[in-house]
């Protein structure tokens, strides 16, 4: 049994609207849930239509699974600078203070612009992996609507649609019910 931190940060960003996604967009919930924390995942995305609904129903009874913090802000303007270093410093403080960890699971959209960061989860990934250290695992759901961060090593044409339960791996494609235009990406 694998001891799994996981979370969610997404948005996707209309460079061309004037408006800005902030904090309390998120904190409210907008068109989703609002931000979750800690337990609170389970009680909102359980069973629901998100990624992360599918990861949980599918891994809770076989790792331990160790919540962080998410949202999901739809689509809309830039994310703001505060909503940015909020949200991503929460998660990594619950991350720091979950260590050690078999793995990492982040939801991300893959098409988030902040205000100073254009590639806003390649930003997340990289504070991610200061965390974490030398390899270990990450597993993200990703929408692949343009080029996913370098950080993450893969572009549309290479993503693979691998989620390691245990000893198996399985494929989940996209548009499948429980992740809509999603897939699971390995990410090493």
């Amino acid at each position: 049994m694998a001891r799994i931190a996981h979370g969610g940060f997404m948005h996707e960003t209309n460079c061309f609207v004037p408006m800005r996604t902030d904090y309390e967009y998120y904190a409210k919930g907008g068109e989703n849930p609002p931000l979750a924390r800690g337990e609170e995942i389970f009680d909102r995305l359980t069973g629901n239509s998100f990624g992360t609904s599918g990861f949980l129903d599918e891994m809770r009874d076989k790792h331990e699974l160790v919540p962080l913090i998410w949202g999901a802000g739809g689509v809309g303007g830039y994310v703001t600078d505060d909503a940015f270093e909020r949200i991503v410093g929460e998660l990594v403080g619950r991350l720091s203070q979950a260590m050690p960890v078999d793995a990492v699971y982040l939801e991300l959209h893959g098409a988030m612009c902040s205000l100073t960061y254009e590639d806003a989860e390649g930003e997340v990934l990289r504070r991610v992996r200061a965390t974490i250290g030398p390899p270990r695992p990450r597993t993200r759901l990703v929408k692949v609507p343009r080029s996913t961060s370098s950080l993450a090593g893969s572009t549309p044409s290479r993503v693979t649609s691998r989620l390691r339960a245990g000893s198996r791996s399985r494929s989940l494609p996209t548009g499948s019910s429980r992740q809509p235009g999603g897939r699971f990406q390995a990410v090493r």
